[in-house]
């Protein structure tokens, strides 16, 4: 196992730090490698964290710009993107045994199924939040469903799904996030997806690791009973905009953007590293 940069943005505000140590522990927990983990804080929170990472600090909010201020200190081949929410399994690192099999690999999901839980994802409750949290659980459960999740029809598919892991390279050819969907951030991921497929590369899904995800908990918006008065659904709808007046056609609906789709030929966005 090669050293590897896993990159971290987080609001680290009261009730997200809970979950941002708990995701760096069980990174640390079941690492052979002393992995470099680099955390950018949105919105000038200062922070003092029980574990070991390196802690940067931006004025500008959004996962986008984070994420790519980070991504300008990796050094190492691979880069990891996470959420703060995100537990990682005992065996998270055999992801790389399929490092030849593509440019981007990814974890498939755990979820409580309190919220969303689309197919691919696995629905499994270890804790709707980090006080119910069984870790322990987490861990037996993970492995195990892995395992069979891993002999239904072979481990490796395609699929973007996060946590996931790129090389260095292919970040800086597809220019990284577009930080037009900060501050929120919601469709950002659907975005890098496209573009790592115009780029050539079809990423893969271990079914083995299964990160244990809290679904946007962490978060700033809350959530309400109706569209009208949520904030998350009224962010999320404006960044779909955005998303199909840059490509010129709608996003691809939950959960086939998180599996194989054509991207139309007839569009706005024609970058020049197209293959």
């Amino acid at each position: 196992m090669q050293k590897l940069t896993i990159l971290i943005p987080t609001l680290a505000s009261k009730a997200s730090l809970p979950y941002l140590e708990k995701c760096i522990q069980s990174i640390r927990d079941s690492q052979t490698v002393d992995h470099d983990i680099l955390v950018m804080v949105n919105g000038g929170n200062m922070i003092k964290l029980n574990v070991p990472a390196r802690i940067y600090y931006t004025d500008v909010q959004g996962q986008c710009n984070a994420v790519n201020q980070l991504a300008k200190m990796v050094e190492t081949e691979w880069m990891m993107v996470t959420d703060d929410d995100s537990m990682f399994p005992p065996n998270w690192e055999r992801l790389f045994e399929n490092e030849k099999e593509s440019d981007v690999l990814c974890m498939n999901s755990m979820e409580s199924g309190k919220v969303g839980s689309a197919p691919p994802f696995v629905v499994n409750n270890c804790g709707y939040d980090i006080a119910s949290f069984d870790y322990e659980k987490f861990k037996t459960d993970a492995v195990r469903i892995g395992s069979d999740e891993g002999t239904k029809s072979g481990h490796l598919e395609s699929g973007f799904s996060f946590p996931f892991a790129i090389k260095k390279t292919l970040w800086d050819t597809v220019e990284g996030y577009d930080v037009a969907y900060d501050p929120w951030g919601s469709n950002c991921d659907s975005d890098l997806h496209y573009k790592i497929r115009l780029a050539g590369v079809d990423p893969k899904r271990d079914r083995r690791i299964l990160n244990y995800h809290f679904s946007q908990i962490s978060g700033t918006f809350e959530f309400s009973d109706t569209p009208e008065g949520n904030e998350h659904h009224r962010r999320w709808m404006m960044n779909k905009r955005y998303f199909t007046e840059k490509w010129g056609f709608e996003r691809i609906g939950s959960p086939e953007i998180w599996s194989t789709f054509t991207i139309p030929t007839e569009r706005k966005f024609h970058p020049k590293w197209e293959k």
